[in-house]
């Protein structure tokens, strides 16, 4: 029955996750800044445990964000809501924390500065959320209290569920649909087992509104898939995505061969 919930919860987060997404690895921040070893243990805020999730909310002075209170107030409400009616389908706990960067992205204060450093925030105001050693960025502007604890619960959800790659190991991944397949998949299966990959699907029978697989529709949401993105592989080499490319060419299959190849 949880596990059904959980499942629900994603696919009634899914249509506010596919018009608020930002891709993890598109995000920008603020360049080449850098954070000493002792700066990092000393300032940075992580979660504490992997059964911990972090909703950071960075904001800035009424002055340079005069839209900050509003969402301040609309986070803060929407935490609440979050913590009483949807504490059931959260497996864990929830810390809310506001860090406040005046003179943004510079921040006057050490721990925001380090912060803003670490999660590479681009903008203010700008909801984290970190949990299993991934995140997502939210811009909560215009959004009220209701839809954000909606919004940040699908995202726990699907932060909680996502796969993430191993550091150590060759994986091939491939991402489809029903309506969105390769014919060329088999000699990409055949060559990645060959070459000592792993070969893992991730498929639905039609994304997103009907993939029952909370893994796979998770992993989806994070790394911000859309029906016209499938069929996709991903070749993955000690964490590190090497190739993502959809497989339904010759020449897209030839430079997957020439990354299993390397």
């Amino acid at each position: 029955m949880k596990k059904y919930k959980n499942q629900l919860m994603v696919v009634l987060a899914i249509v506010l996750i596919a018009l608020m997404l930002v891709p993890v690895w598109l995000r920008s921040g603020t360049g080449g800044a850098v954070i000493t070893l002792s700066e990092l243990k000393k300032y940075v805020i992580l979660p504490k445990s992997t059964n911990e999730t972090l909703v950071l909310l960075f904001v800035a002075s009424p002055k340079e964000c005069p839209i900050c209170p509003q969402v301040l107030s609309n986070v803060t409400q929407a935490m609440n809501i979050v913590k009483t009616q949807f504490s059931k389908q959260i497996n864990g706990t929830v810390v809310f924390k506001v860090i406040q960067c005046n003179n943004f992205p510079n921040c006057s204060n050490k721990e925001a500065r380090v912060n803003v450093i670490w999660y590479k925030v681009p903008q203010v105001p700008i909801l984290i959320i970190t949990t299993n050693k991934l995140q997502i960025p939210i811009d909560p502007t215009g959004l009220g209290p209701d839809r954000l604890a909606r919004l940040i619960v699908g995202w726990i959800t699907v932060l909680k569920h996502a796969w993430l790659p191993p550091p150590v190991g060759k994986y091939v991944l491939y991402f489809y649909d029903s309506s969105h397949k390769s014919t060329l998949i088999d000699t990409i299966e055949a060559e990645a087992l060959q070459k000592g990959f792993k070969f893992i699907e991730m498929g639905c029978q039609q994304y997103p509104t009907n993939c029952t697989n909370t893994t796979v529709l998770s992993t989806m949401m994070l790394l911000g898939l859309r029906p016209q993105n499938l069929p996709l592989i991903m070749v993955i080499k000690n964490g590190k995505v090497v190739v993502a490319t959809s497989p339904t060419t010759f020449d897209s299959v030839n430079k997957i061969l020439k990354a299993l190849q390397n």
